[in-house]
């Protein structure tokens, strides 16, 4: 399966690719949560309300984060999420074509489902990122329960 990238405007490497994933979340009670990331990659993350097009990425979003995790380089975002709604975590790189894996870690007052995004828009970056992800996000949502 190819990666899917798209064009990021106001980087500084703006003819480049950016590699991402869109991972579709909800969760069961209202309340306040915090994302964050964690790789040995630069990470990026937003969190977007119901959908996300990488032609509008503005659109939709309620927030974002590149460095709020510290000095390792990773996204923390905090951010009031309601229960029965989807949210979309589109994570990405701070440098153009830059692969490589991550984790998500989601902590709050209930369980955050992590599910690969049904949209068109949204295709996996490999095979391996896929399994990595769902067994993280499996472990996550079992831990959270």
């Amino acid at each position: 399966m190819s990666s899917s990238t798209y064009i990021r405007p106001e980087s500084l490497w703006a003819a480049s690719g950016f590699y991402y994933q869109a991972i579709e979340m909800n969760v069961a009670t209202t309340g306040m949560y915090t994302i964050l990331s964690n790789s040995i990659i630069d990470t990026q993350g937003f969190i977007y309300n119901n959908s996300f097009n990488t032609s509008y990425p503005d659109e939709n979003l309620m927030s974002f984060d590149d460095d709020g995790a510290g000095s390792n380089k990773q996204f923390m975002i905090t951010v009031v999420l309601e229960a029965m709604t989807k949210y979309i975590l589109f994570v990405t790189t701070y440098v153009g074509n830059t692969l490589g894996t991550f984790s998500i870690i989601g902590l709050g007052p209930g369980t955050i489902n992590f599910l690969e995004s049904k949209q068109n828009l949204y295709k996996l970056q490999t095979d391996t990122l896929r399994e990595f992800l769902s067994d993280k996000m499996q472990y996550l949502s079992k831990r959270k329960e």
